[in-house]
């Protein structure tokens, strides 16, 4: 009755799937975790077929374990066992073990996840500086923002013309830095640049901004045509005739 209604809610919040009869969680995950601590999570194992089935369990590695004894456990038509799975994390790595589940036509793995969380930053794609003389320059400010719950230290590099300040520092979590980017022609042509802000632990992530702009002579005069040309070009013609 209400215990199915619950079940139901629940799926929409975590992916499941069946395999050989049985509904399991696509994975268990564990978030926001320290070393030295507990966790545990749930382990929901249900019986979707119409016979009764026997399950066993085993799970690998150190970090996970349960505290009921491993036995074989016997599941009637659409009934569910609870596995509480405790995680004692020892070292901030990512940890990625499993739970073994045996029947009798087969067995299959649900992922246990442990994993850090990792810096991220959004930063626009690109930047346009429209036309600028040559020697001038032209400022066009900017904004990333750190989209993770981690600080992120980054550096920008660019070239050709361009330059970004400030060049590097740290985003507090969720937080934005404002910056200006700098478009100085040493040429009259077409810039189209890639700068580069690598970012997080060590700057072991990265992404690119376009910058584009266009390099002008300031002082190229555009001469009329010289007015002979006109009473030429009619003289021609009407010789012409």
């Amino acid at each position: 009755g209400n215990s199915g209604m619950g079940d139901t809610e629940v799926q929409h919040r975590n992916p499941k799937h069946i395999q050989f009869g049985l509904e399991v969680p696509k994975a268990l995950t564990y978030h926001g975790w320290e070393p030295g601590c507990e966790y545990t999570k749930p382990l929901v194992i249900r019986n979707v077929q119409i016979k009764t089935q026997k399950i066993r369990y085993k799970i690998s590695g150190g970090h996970f374990s349960s505290t009921l004894y491993p036995q074989p456990i016997t599941l009637s038509a659409g009934t569910s066992y609870t596995l509480p799975v405790t995680f004692r994390p020892s070292q901030k790595n990512s940890y990625e073990e499993f739970v073994e589940i045996g029947t009798v036509d087969g067995a299959f793995r649900v992922p246990i996840l442990a994993l850090l969380p990792t810096s991220n930053v959004s930063i626009p794609e690109y930047l346009k500086f429209g036309m600028c003389a040559v020697g001038d320059s032209i400022t066009v400010n900017f904004n990333i923002h750190n989209t993770s719950t981690l600080p992120a230290d980054f550096n920008w590099e660019c070239s050709d013309c361009f330059e970004i300040q400030p060049k590097s520092g740290s985003l507090v979590p969720k937080g934005d830095a404002h910056f200006s980017a700098t478009f100085s022609p040493q040429r009259a042509s077409v810039y189209d640049v890639v700068a580069v802000c690598s970012y997080g632990n060590e700057h072991c992530s990265s992404k690119s901004m376009r910058l584009e702009g266009v390099g002008k002579y300031p002082h190229v005069l555009v001469r009329a045509a010289p007015p002979t040309t006109l009473a030429a070009r009619k003289g021609r013609s009407g010789g012409d005739g």
